[in-house]
């Protein structure tokens, strides 16, 4: 422990010698009490898992990293008001809430995240929000979860590279939003690592109570990083939704 407790001082040492010489103003710093990494920002404080990827992600400051995932899912096209629903599946550390904040009440916006490092960071990142300790699937059932924290790889389908694995608890949505009385939600933000046409079967029946899906539609899905928005092409015209925006990474 001691010899980690090391490392990881002299890796933040490095990582904010970087930061200043660039001129950013991000610093990074380590929290033995969470186990968590945080992100300093002027007087915001962002947490998360894995130092390597929380570099690549916010080394820019947390504003930059907001924008920039606010436009990767074209949310910019959805107009938000603060008694909305948002749920966001595959949280990863709530990074998503950098935005949302400022635009919906804390306990509207609902997680979805498996990873147990991801999870500790989101309760730290969106404390008032309704956090979920599972993932979302075709189903209730327990499954086979793949983690790969530092690439943000992890899922139920098997990838090409991951860390361990554990038995986890899958919802369906459709569950979900009829166990706790959700009627209407405003958006539905769904990335899953290639489970996305299982967590779109588990939500087939409550369809009609989301107004906006974004969706992750990249090459992800298992050890042949097969392509997944397309697996289920009429989906979504079935069920009267008209695509609105494009992001090509």
């Amino acid at each position: 422990m001691r010899g980690r407790t090391a490392k990881t001082k002299r890796s933040l040492r490095v990582v904010n010698l970087e930061s200043a010489i660039r001129g950013r103003p991000v610093r990074f710093e380590y929290d033995k009490s969470t186990e968590l990494f945080y992100a300093k920002d002027g007087e915001d404080r962002h947490a998360f898992g894995d130092l390597g990827r929380g570099r690549w992600l916010y080394k820019r400051g947390l504003a930059s990293r907001a924008d920039a995932l606010w436009r990767s899912y074209t949310l910019q096209n959805v107009d938000l008001s603060r008694d909305d629903i948002v749920i966001d599946c595959g949280a990863n550390y709530a990074d998503l809430w950098l935005t949302l904040k400022h635009k919906i009440r804390p306990e509207n916006y609902i997680t979805f995240e498996p990873g147990k490092r991801e999870h500790s960071a989101i309760i730290q990142n969106a404390p008032h929000s309704r956090a979920n300790n599972v993932g979302l699937g075709a189903k209730n059932e327990t499954l086979r979860f793949y983690v790969n924290e530092a690439e943000a790889d992890s899922s139920f389908i098997e990838p090409a590279s991951y860390d361990h694995t554990s038995e986890l608890q899958s919802l369906s949505l459709e569950s979900y939003l009829i166990d706790n009385a959700i009627e209407q939600v405003k958006l539905f933000k769904l990335e899953a690592e290639g489970f996305e046409p299982e967590v779109l079967c588990g939500a087939l029946a409550v369809l009609d109570r989301i107004e906006y899906i974004a969706i992750d539609g990249g090459y992800e899905r298992g050890v042949n990083c097969e392509q997944k928005l397309t697996l289920q092409p009429s989906l979504f015209t079935e069920n009267d939704f008209t695509m609105m925006d494009v992001k090509l990474k």
